[in-house]
């Protein structure tokens, strides 16, 4: 799949958009706590269902209640 972006000038270009996200404590306690136990290691490597214990949403998928 192709990646598309639109620079300032409005021109389209398929090059990857460098992108850096830099962390920040997270507002829900429970879940900031849990995240502070791996501080090294990505979201994507952690056990995703232990992450959503104990959040609320309409979802019982992990990844839509982490969303």
């Amino acid at each position: 799949m192709t990646s598309w972006r639109h620079d300032s000038l409005g021109a389209s270009s398929s090059e990857p958009l460098p992108v850096v996200i830099i962390g920040a404590v997270h507002p829900h306690p429970l879940l900031q706590r849990k995240l502070a136990e791996a501080p090294g290691v990505s979201i994507l490597d952690q056990d995703l269902e232990y992450l959503s214990e104990g959040l609320e949403g309409r979802s019982q998928s992990p990844v839509a209640l982490l969303f």
